[in-house]
């Protein structure tokens, strides 16, 4: 926890799994206030926890020079995006 010099205010850091269960847990009627459709679209649903992965016959390795081989571009950005 963090505190706020001039206000005095305690801040902590939210992790991304309870901001998910503070979005869940948004009604219908409080989805629709915040502009957005219950049936499309919710604020929980702007958090990814499910990110299905290609199997690797989708996103084959690349020849290089020679016999050198290289993961595609989609492998690369997989692995960022489970990096951070």
């Amino acid at each position: 926890e963090h505190v706020n010099e001039d206000s005095q205010e305690k801040k902590s850091i939210l992790s991304a799994e309870r901001a998910w269960e503070i979005l869940k847990h948004i009604k219908d009627e409080e989805s629709f206030i915040l502009g957005m459709d219950p049936k499309f679209a919710r604020p929980d649903w702007m958090i990814i926890t499910v990110l299905p992965v290609p199997p690797l016959s989708v996103r084959p390795a690349v020849i290089m020079y020679g016999s050198a081989k290289n993961q595609d571009d989609l492998t690369h950005k997989l692995a960022d995006i489970i990096k951070s």
